[in-house]
């Protein structure tokens, strides 16, 4: 058989050679769709534009982190700190809004995840401090600053007198709340930052080095990568994320400065949807479509086991298994090739 018709007899399912077909994302998109039909008939209120809109809207910081950690983990790093990266950039934001107004405080919070996060590749990339070291440092520093900086309280309704002016308060709560004409404002963020983060991954040189790290780090430095650079420039995006990630969560849940806002799970729902979404957890392999997809998963998963009255326990397991059966799939595909 010639070289041509061994292509044409090769090709092609969907647009893929069978062998390079992404079964996990494929896998992962019939997952979504049979858990949506299956909540669909188990509940009442399920499959509604008000419950999508309500379920995007409340989780949107989810896509931020996920997003930061796609970056982290694709170049073969590791991020633990972003939680309490999220808990100083809401109580250091709203101070600044308390002080200087709103896009003073915006600024601030952004440029706070930004340092955090340039903080966290000077020593991965200068110091070459192993990344789930560096930022589990970060973690105990970011959340121990917001706890000192606020006393352990709330920053707002907890102290008394100190509380946003009303103009402030709204502008902060319509970040997160706000529409733009029948759009929510927190579906376009997210459709900026997905086309933003999917272009820089995709087809810049930013990108290509950014994969060449996460495939083989010392082959990537032969080749002449700036490594102290890269990974600066890698944990800054993500620490960028996350302050904004911060300051929508911050923005939705009380407009108030939050020592504990990452204490949650925040962290675990963000690895998880960046490993669901395809992502290799040793780096060289996923994108933030993929990851896109395992945040819709999670939300959703969760959205419908709150309508159908499952506890938070059970929803952790559940949570859990999901992403043990997406890292099975992965490696069973990497065992194969």
């Amino acid at each position: 058989m010639s070289a041509a018709a061994s292509m044409e007899s090769e090709k092609l399912i969907l647009g893929y050679p069978v062998k390079d077909i992404p079964w996990e994302r494929l896998l992962l998109i019939s997952a979504f769709v049979v858990l949506m039909i299956f909540y669909t008939f188990a509940t009442e209120n399920f499959l509604t534009l008000e419950n999508f809109v309500n379920v995007v809207r409340r989780d949107a910081w989810l896509f931020f982190l996920a997003y930061a950690q796609t970056i982290v983990i694709v170049s073969a790093g590791f991020d633990l700190s972003q939680g309490s990266i999220m808990s100083v950039v809401s109580v250091m934001a709203w101070s600044a809004m308390l002080h200087f107004g709103f896009f003073f405080g915006f600024i601030i919070g952004l440029g706070i995840g930004l340092l955090c996060g340039v903080i966290n590749g000077f020593f991965v990339g200068v110091v070459r401090v192993y990344p789930f070291i560096a930022t589990l440092g970060m973690l105990f520093i970011g959340s121990g600053t917001a706890q000192l900086w606020t006393g352990g309280l709330q920053m707002g309704g907890a102290r008394e007198g100190a509380t946003l002016p009303k103009h402030v308060e709204e502008a902060y709560v319509f970040l997160a709340k706000g529409n733009l004409g029948p759009i929510p404002f927190t579906f376009i963020w997210i459709l900026i930052v997905l086309a933003t983060m999917w272009y820089l991954l995709k087809y810049t040189r930013f990108g290509t080095y950014v994969y060449a790290l996460g495939g083989n780090e010392q082959t990537a430095i032969s080749a002449g990568i700036n490594y102290p650079a890269m990974k600066i420039a890698i944990f800054g995006i993500g620490g960028l994320l996350c302050g904004f990630a911060g300051l929508l969560l911050s923005a939705s849940v009380s407009a108030a400065g939050e020592p504990r806002l990452g204490g949650g799970d925040q962290l675990l729902q963000s690895i998880g949807a960046t490993i669901i979404g395809g992502t290799h957890i040793f780096g060289g392999r996923g994108g933030v479509l993929g990851t896109t997809l395992g945040v819709f998963l999670i939300i959703f998963l969760v959205n419908g086991l709150n309508i159908m009255g499952i506890d938070t326990y059970r929803q952790q397991i559940i949570v859990g298994l999901v992403i043990l059966v997406s890292i099975w799939v992965s490696t069973l595909r990497e065992q194969k090739n």
